[in-house]
């Protein structure tokens, strides 16, 4: 059975195409990962399957329900279990019919009505606790209007689990989310009745969750049964041929090029069919595979011991509980250093202390007079 089918979509942005004719099946129970290099068109395809964005080209058919998780959250609502109990209005619909159905006496209805919630349960109070909790999503009478960038998309997150939705379209699901929820997330994909459709950044979850790929290529869609690493297996054998076809076809129409050159100007019909070719040759569309991609991560200029001191430094906001305090480091040159740390402990506000985007609350920070800094955020502005 058929969720969703898109056929031939193709979109633009200004003169630059991002999809061309690229085409996607869903069916129940499928377990999809949707991936390709930045800019390929990835959250462009999703956007345009969900209804946010139309194609230019193109149609998108949807049999069954389905719930998006963006990477730019819209919840309704005032608080966190608002935003979350909206998601599960679909139980209360499923106890309604039931109860109506046994008002009508419809034994088939009300037994097949039956099944459904002894799967999904008859109370979905706990499955709402239970997913907020897992997800390590804030209090449940939290103001959304109060919520982090992150405390906000994990409440989107479990609104998304919890929508009971045919089909879930996850983009990048495991943003915002230390080890421990990632692994319950891939254990909860892995067990949901519908089909889910994810785009991710993490290998391991695709490895886990997965058992089909779809690439975004040259703004078509390329189909790979099977996990992560089949799909590696499977495209590095597809590309390795089509190089080879490439280069056939660059030989051909060296050749055929060259006869043209010299051939007479009178043309007979077996020259008329053998330029009819070599137009089709130059037509045809030249495979360009992957490109290579390299950073000189360099510097000029000569530093002393140490780049930057951090002496005692801690952080709140206004007067709210302390994230970090007595912190102290030195970073000198050539060091690699890892932050770690549960979600909220206050690893990206120390980031933006140290890039100097924030003051401190308390110490110092000691930086060489030359020292330059680059960021990439969670909004990879800096890229």
């Amino acid at each position: 059975m058929h969720i969703l089918s898109a056929r031939e979509i193709e979109k633009s942005y200004g003169v630059k195409p991002i999809l061309r004719g690229a085409g996607l099946t869903v069916l129940a129970g499928a377990r999809i990962g949707l991936v390709g290099n930045n800019g390929a068109g990835k959250s462009t395809l999703l956007r345009i399957l969900v209804g946010a964005e139309k194609p230019d080209f193109g149609e998108v058919h949807v049999t069954g329900t389905f719930a998006f998780l963006s990477q730019k959250p819209n919840m309704s609502g005032q608080t966190v279990y608002d935003a979350v109990r909206a998601a599960s209005s679909w139980h209360q619909a499923l106890i309604d019919e039931y109860e109506q159905a046994v008002v009508d006496g419809n034994n088939k209805k009300m037994s097949l009505l039956q099944d459904k919630l002894d799967y999904v349960g008859w109370e979905v109070g706990h499955n709402i606790d239970s997913v907020l909790d897992k997800v390590k999503a804030p209090a449940k009478n939290r103001l959304l209007s109060t919520l982090s960038g992150g405390e906000f998309r994990r409440v989107d997150l479990a609104k998304t689990l919890l929508s009971g939705a045919d089909l879930l379209i996850l983009d990048e699901p495991t943003n915002h989310l230390d080890v421990e929820t990632i692994d319950w997330l891939e254990a909860f994909l892995r067990g949901y009745r519908g089909a889910v459709l994810l785009v991710t950044h993490d290998r391991y979850l695709l490895e886990t969750v997965a058992n089909e790929i779809v690439e975004i290529e040259n703004g078509k869609c390329v189909r790979y049964e099977g996990s992560y690493a089949d799909y590696l297996i499977d495209r590095a054998e597809r590309h390795a041929l089509m190089h080879k076809l490439e280069e056939r076809r660059l030989r051909m129409l060296a050749q055929e090029a060259a006869w043209a050159a010299r051939s007479p100007s009178a043309r007979s019909t077996k020259q008329k069919a053998r330029l009819q070719r070599l137009d089709q040759l130059r037509g045809k569309e030249r495979f360009k595979g992957d490109s290579a991609l390299r950073f000189a991560f360099q510097t000029s200029d000569r530093f002393g011991n140490v780049l930057m001191e951090g002496v005692d430094l801690g952080f709140r906001f206004d007067s709210g509980p302390w994230l970090f305090n007595n912190v102290q480091f030195a970073l000198p040159p050539k060091t690699r250093l890892g932050i770690i740390g549960p979600n909220g402990a206050g690893k990206s506000t120390l980031l933006r202390v140290i890039s100097g985007e924030l003051k401190p609350t308390c110490g110092k920070l000691l930086r060489s007079k030359r020292l330059k800094i680059g960021v990439i955020d969670q909004q990879r502005s800096g890229l």
